[in-house]
């Protein structure tokens, strides 16, 4: 008797353990949406900031080669189809 109420027991165990596998299979991740989602925004405003940062430079730098001999090779030109 006691035999069959344990085996009974341990059945009842070992079908909640399995339907507990099942559903931490089919279980999606909390947090990892969200913190991807923010990842690329960042990415994008850093993106922003470099842009207008070399922007700015070429602003500052704007007639300070002006007055430079600029000199492109035979190859370059022929590359460019000039």
């Amino acid at each position: 008797m006691n035999m069959i109420l344990y085996e009974k027991l341990e059945c009842r165990k070992n079908v909640k353990v399995v339907e507990q596998r099942e559903a931490d299979k089919n279980r999606e991740p909390k947090y990892i949406k969200n913190m991807l989602s923010a990842n690329k925004k960042r990415e994008l405003e850093q993106l922003v900031r470099d842009e207008n940062t070399y922007k700015k430079e070429r602003e500052a730098e704007a007639g300070q080669f002006d007055d430079k001999k600029c000199s492109i090779t035979s190859l370059s030109q022929t590359a460019r189809g000039a």
